[in-house]
């Protein structure tokens, strides 16, 4: 335990902020799945204290319509 605490202190991150990068990291590792060519750039994220990333939408209507295709493709892909 006393590594995890000095990497916390080294990265001035606290625990909650490292399980929200890893949430964001992962949706993008997901969403890139479905549709690699996304430029992460433009997308805007939701974050709500406690819930991790609620949404993430953009302002550019292109990558608006690529994360909406990606969210129904892997909603068909669950069931």
């Amino acid at each position: 335990m006393d590594n995890f605490d000095e990497q916390n202190d080294a990265t001035g991150k606290s625990p909650d902020d490292q399980k929200s990068g890893n949430l964001k990291d992962s949706l993008i590792q997901l969403i890139s799945r479905v549709d690699p060519t996304i430029d992460w750039s433009k997308v805007n994220w939701d974050q709500r204290e406690g819930d991790g990333f609620g949404s993430c939408s953009s302002d550019d209507q292109r990558t608006t319509r690529k994360l909406e295709a990606a969210f129904y493709a892997l909603k068909r892909e669950k069931e």
